[in-house]
């Protein structure tokens, strides 16, 4: 609060701000009462010195200002991705491999530098055989032989950082079972025999 001498106290006092406006943050300034409002701007830190100023109006010694200095502490986000799908469902004994990939994935402009580590829980099934690039996050799924059942599964994604370093998506998978035809093989592909043997031998199935 400023102190206005005894006769001036009919002046009007204007506020302003400078910068008026900041890339790091939304800065606002009251003109009447001079009150300065700060909210934050998504993924924005940074440091800035902000000067304000008020004038009464007059032609000289009008006006006259305090600065203030702002700190703002980057915070590390959490890496976030979409995958392709959440969901596969598929024959038993599939026969081309199934794949889901990261198709998204929001880096704030401070984080660029980062680089993320997929990894897949659990690593691996006994309903099929499953990878993961962990550079890349595509994960391939390749048929065991009459193996079907479900299971879900969960991708992790982490930007190495000390805190606020992990990110999960989960997806699940469906193996359908699928009758198997009936198999046999016979003890023998060819029988010769003299004409009107009458102790033939037999065809047997294993």
């Amino acid at each position: 609060m400023g102190l206005i001498p005894d006769d001036e106290t009919s002046q009007a006092i204007t506020y302003s701000l400078s910068p008026a406006s900041s890339q790091m943050l939304n800065i606002t300034i009251n003109e009447t009462t001079g009150q300065v409002s700060i909210d934050s701007a998504l993924n924005q830190n940074g440091f800035q010195v902000f000067e304000v100023i008020a004038n009464d109006g007059m032609s000289n010694n009008n006006t006259f200002s305090e600065s203030f200095s702002l700190t703002i502490n980057a915070v590390n986000d959490p890496p976030a991705f979409v995958l392709s799908t959440n969901a596969i469902s598929v024959n038993e004994d599939f026969t081309e491999t199934q794949s889901i990939t990261v198709v998204t994935v929001s880096i704030p402009e401070d984080e660029t530098s980062q680089t993320l580590t997929f990894s897949l829980s659990p690593s691996s099934s006994t309903i099929a055989g499953i990878t993961i690039n962990e550079n890349t996050g595509q994960i391939s799924i390749d048929a065991i032989y009459n193996k079907n059942g479900y299971q879900e599964f969960s991708v992790t994604a982490n930007d190495g950082q000390s805190e606020n370093n992990l990110s999960t998506n989960s997806f699940s998978l469906t193996i359908t079972a699928v009758n198997d035809p009936p198999s046999f093989e016979l003890s023998k592909n060819s029988i010769t025999v003299d004409e009107d043997l009458l102790n033939l031998n037999k065809l047997l199935l294993l």
